[in-house]
């Protein structure tokens, strides 16, 4: 491990102030490229939205991802993804979540429903026009995969030292795994939105990394870069749009 840590932050539990990194109607959009034969290529567009909706529970957050590869590209690997979490806009703790994936010749759907009280999710699997039904006991402070990435920009990453970790609890599939967010200090980036400093943080899983992503070191933390390793290269994910924020 890099650093025993002064500052280590179950970002599960990690307390939060009213909530003003981000409202309703914030739209960002993001290009997704993939290094090809040491060129980058734009491929997929991302999509990012916040909506207020109502619940049979109160006033909810619907946090909504989709990612479309772009027409000249669908003949090749035809992605149409959706991430959607229905959360409480006071914690960020989800209620619901649906991922709805086409990729290629894969799809699959999944729809889970949380009940943090009693510490289970409950899930249900389609794929090939069979369903599978099952639970999974979840820890204090789970988040789905989209709300994850809005809680982090929820709270305080002021406070970080070069060396700290954020450690996210995430339910992705049918099983609830590890996410640390190791924070490497702030770097400049020329962005969409100018030239931002930012929060650099090393995502890593047990027995793997994800990538580097960048937040604006601002209220909004709004994610602008994301980079990653793949099996073919290297992916970039960069913000192009960015509406009510």
């Amino acid at each position: 491990m890099r650093n025993t840590l002064f500052c280590f932050l179950f970002i599960g539990n990690f307390a939060m102030s009213q909530i003003t990194a981000f409202k309703s109607g914030e739209q960002l959009t993001y290009s997704t490229s993939y290094q090809i034969s040491g060129l980058y290529t734009n491929i997929a567009e991302i999509n990012l939205s916040v909506f207020s909706t109502f619940t049979k529970k109160g006033n909810m957050l619907k946090l909504k991802g989709t990612a479309k590869t772009f027409s000249n590209f669908d003949s090749f690997f035809k992605i149409r993804d959706l991430y959607e979490s229905v959360a409480d806009p006071d914690n960020l703790n989800p209620l619901t979540f649906t991922r709805d994936i086409e990729e290629g010749p894969y799809s699959k759907t999944f729809l889970y429903s949380f009940n943090h009280n009693a510490k289970i999710a409950s899930g249900k699997e389609t794929r090939k026009g069979k369903n599978r039904n099952y639970n999974v006991s979840i820890p204090v402070g789970c988040h789905d995969m989209i709300s994850a990435l809005y809680y982090v920009r929820a709270i305080n990453l002021s406070v970080l030292k070069p060396g700290n970790k954020l450690i996210l609890k995430v339910l992705i599939d049918d099983s609830v795994k590890t996410v640390s967010l190791n924070y490497n200090g702030k770097e400049t980036l020329s962005t969409v939105l100018g030239s931002k400093s930012c929060y650099k943080f090393s995502a890593s899983y047990p027995g793997g990394t994800f990538g580097t992503i960048w937040f604006t070191a601002d209220n909004a933390k709004i994610p602008v870069s994301i980079e990653a390793k793949i099996p073919v290269g290297k992916g970039r994910i960069t913000l192009t749009r960015a509406v009510g924020i």
